[in-house]
Formats: C-alpha cells, structure tokens, sequence
C-alpha cells in the first residue's frame, strides 16, 4: 500500500522530483500527518525539517499540505494539535510553501 505526494517549489527542490510513490510502513493501514512529516525528514535529511518545521514541533505557518484536495494545515500550528489527522492508502498528498512576491 502506498500514498502518492507531489511537491511543488521549494519543497520540489528540496527533494529533487515533483512526485513519488511512498509506500506505508510495513503493517501499517496509513499514517498520521506528523508520521508522514517525521517520515520525510528521515527521507530528505535536515533541508526538509528546516521547510517543514519552523522551530521545534511548530508547522512552518507558510507550508501548505492537501490530502485530495483539502487542505490539512492551517498556518503556525503544534505537530501534535494538527498531526494526527489520518492519511490513508490511495491518498494523494501536495507539499508546496506560500511564496509571496510582487
């Protein structure tokens, strides 16, 4: 079983590719918003924590994640308030960072 994420600007730089195939755990029905997070970190290594996480445990208030469409984070937040919303096999997951400009 697998999720599929897809990155957009920074966090496609980060990671070198705009999509991938990630597969669950071993024995795992999904994973919660905070273990996908962890799970990238252990992946891409201390510029994903750095996007992903503004100061210890605090959600970067510019990262926007959808799971199918819906929007999952909603500006500075706990990674254990907002965390433990579910993503399940099959879901489709979009990783990009609010870039203002003018």
């Amino acid at each position: 079983m697998e999720i599929t994420l897809k990155y957009y600007n920074l966090v496609s730089e980060v990671t070198g590719k705009t999509t991938e195939r990630f597969p669950l755990p071993e024995g795992k029905e999904g994973l919660t918003l905070a273990e996908l997070l962890e799970l990238l970190i252990q992946r891409y290594g201390k510029e994903m924590g750095k996007l992903l996480f503004r100061e210890p445990r605090k959600v970067n208030p510019s990262l926007l994640i959808l799971a199918n469409g819906q929007l999952l984070t909603r500006g500075e937040g706990n990674i254990e308030e907002m965390g433990q919303q579910f993503i399940g096999p099959g879901a489709e997951i979009a990783l990009l960072s609010a870039i203002a400009g003018g």
